[in-house]
């Protein structure tokens, strides 16, 4: 998606699987050969019927091709995970130059 012509950002769908031992474990896997600025990993509740967060993942950190997720992942990784899509919604929403300083 291209978004106010400005930036690109890619959406990704993670199903949540269930390991052998009872834990819960998500494998996003982001296309980088769209480049896009920013990909959206919405994480999938156990049964993969609902939304239990987002990963806002930017394109100039280069991260793996195949992320490995489990309920806690420590600062390097949680550091862009959300509730919602409020704080994306916010940085994409065009501000005059004036407003911005």
């Amino acid at each position: 998606m291209t978004i106010n012509q400005e930036f690109t950002a890619s959406l990704a769908l993670v199903r949540c699987r269930e390991t052998p031992a009872g834990n819960h474990r998500w494998l996003v896997r982001l296309d980088n050969s769209l480049s896009p600025d920013v990909t959206i990993a919405a994480r999938l509740r156990p049964g993969n019927h609902e939304i239990l967060d987002y990963y806002l993942l930017p394109g100039m950190d280069r991260l793996s091709e195949r992320l490995r997720l489990s309920r806690e992942n420590g600062v390097l990784l949680d550091v862009y995970r959300f509730e919602n899509l409020s704080f994306f919604v916010s940085m994409a929403r065009r501000v005059a130059i004036g407003d911005a300083a």
